[in-house]
Formats: C-alpha cells, sequence, structure tokens
C-alpha cells in the first residue's frame, strides 16, 4: 500500500494565523505512520506563498500550486490533488483543520478499505429542522422549501461529514466528484 497522503490547503480567503496554527499542532502531535504532506495553494501570487514558505523550512512536504483561476472551492482542489494522488488515500484538511493528538493520521489509517469515507468532524443538526422564515414575504418559498426536504432528509438527527477534513482514496474521490450534479452546481456559481 502506498503512503497516505496529507493535503492542507491554503487559499486566498484564508487567514495566515490558521497556516501556523496547522504547521504549530503538525510539528507538535506526531503523526504516527508515514505519509506526503502536501501543502495546496488555492488562488495565491507568487509572493504571497513566498511569505508562507519561509514557515515550512525544517518540514518535509510537496508544494501542489492549485493552477485553477477561478474559485471552484475546495471541492475543486481536492479533484486536482487526487488527480496527481488518485491511488493513494489522502486525508484533506481545510485551512481551518490540525491535529490534536499523537498518532492522529495512525488512528485515521486503521479503518481505510475500499470505498471508506473517513469524516474526522461531524454534526447531527438535521437540514429540515434548521431551515428558517427568515422574511416574512418569502413564506411560499419557505414552504417549498420545507416540502422537498422533508421528503429528502430526516427530522433530527440528520448526521452528516464536514468537509473541513476527512479521508479518502484519491480515485474514489474523483469518482464522487465526478458523478455529483449539485457540486458541478455550485462550482459553476
Amino acid at each position: 500500500m502506498l503512503k497516505p497522503v496529507v493535503c492542507y490547503l491554503f487559499t486566498c480567503f484564508d487567514q495566515k494565523s490558521s497556516f501556523y496554527e496547522f504547521l504549530s499542532n503538525y510539528k507538535k502531535f506526531k503523526a504516527g505512520t508515514e505519509h506526503t504532506l502536501v501543502i495546496c495553494f488555492k488562488l495565491l501570487n507568487e509572493d504571497q506563498i513566498s511569505i508562507l514558505k519561509k514557515n515550512l523550512i525544517n518540514i518535509s512536504y510537496e508544494e501542489f500550486i492549485d493552477p485553477e483561476s477561478t474559485n471552484d472551492f475546495d471541492f475543486g482542489s481536492y479533484k486536482r490533488v487526487a488527480e496527481k494522488y488518485s491511488q493513494n488515500y489522502i486525508l484533506f484538511l481545510n485551512s481551518h483543520s490540525y491535529p490534536i493528538s499523537d498518532n492522529w493520521l495512525s488512528l485515521l489509517s486503521k479503518f481505510i478499505g475500499e470505498k471508506t469515507l473517513i469524516g474526522t468532524s461531524a454534526s447531527c443538526e438535521s437540514i429540515l429542522t434548521s431551515t428558517i422564515l427568515k422574511k416574512k414575504y418569502k413564506f411560499l418559498s419557505f414552504f417549498l422549501r420545507k416540502f422537498r426536504y422533508k421528503k429528502k432528509f430526516n427530522n433530527f438527527p440528520n448526521p452528516h461529514l464536514r468537509t473541513s477534513s476527512f479521508f479518502i482514496k484519491g480515485y474514489d474521490y474523483i469518482d464522487f466528484i465526478s458523478n455529483n450534479i449539485s457540486l458541478h452546481y455550485i462550482n459553476k456559481i
């Protein structure tokens, strides 16, 4: 089995303090297994990347500068990284994610397998019950949305994974993103 990849994504929309916190925790907490660290820079110019790279001295990593010049969100960058590392399991981390204990990657790696998605954070919020009427004149669209959600989602709990940090095989992510119509719609907004 190939070494897992840890892909940390930093974009022009993120705060440098998030980058520094990730690096601090990455150094502090041992992964517990060999891996390749990939730092993915998105929508940043050379000067911005250069400033961030000064903090990467003494850290073994591979640089991935996302070539996309439009904002297709985290999902688009993750797809391009997954295309490069399609045979590896990849732990995708957005700029707000970082390790909080020793053996963090080793613990996650125990559960990897074919067609497996591991989320490191989740929520029990229900999309149905969290939908509220914000403006009284929009009551028709509110009731239509509630009706549609009632068909698709349970009342509570409705567990779901957060995309701030998840572990998946590269080609499984590519398959998912290529076949998910709603994500194609999101990427075109």
